[in-house]
């Protein structure tokens, strides 16, 4: 926050970071917390690692891989669900994202029970509930960035 204001990353000029894209992997949408070191591990073991820009924008975050300019993933800030450190390694964290209706827009819970964007509107029942969430793995240089 500079002079007052509550910009943050949302401000027009963005932020944009250097990191190692380790890879993803859909999990179904109930995982639980104690099963994020499994999938981190598991995205680790598949030994992928891709220089890539992270740029935050105006609520949007791009992925772009450096070689060669190519976006490796887009979505909204809002569509990420959780966003955890690995234990062992502070420089690697995993963000899971919701899934995307296309006539609805995300899911934010189960079939008739209250959407925790917006309290007051339950789920309908013609969106699916089944979709997975996507988990990213990124690795930063050190602890600090």
């Amino acid at each position: 926050m500079e002079g007052g204001e509550s910009t943050g990353v949302w401000e027009e000029a963005g932020k944009t970071f250097s990191l190692v894209y380790r890879g993803s992997t859909e999990v179904d949408r109930h995982y639980s917390k104690p099963m994020l070191p499994w999938i981190i591990s598991e995205i680790k073991n598949r030994q992928k690692s891709v220089q890539v820009t992270v740029e935050i924008n105006r609520g949007n975050v791009t992925i772009r891989e450096v070689s060669s300019g190519l976006v490796i993933i887009s979505h909204m800030v809002k569509q990420i669900h959780k966003c955890v450190m690995e234990q062992a390694d502070h420089t690697c964290f995993l963000y899971t994202l919701k899934p995307i209706d296309k006539e609805h827009g995300p899911i934010f819970g189960a079939l008739g029970y209250v959407a925790a964007a917006d309290p007051s509107q339950l789920i309908p029942a013609n969106v699916p509930v089944d979709q997975n969430y996507q988990c990213h793995l990124l690795q930063a240089c050190s602890e600090q960035q």
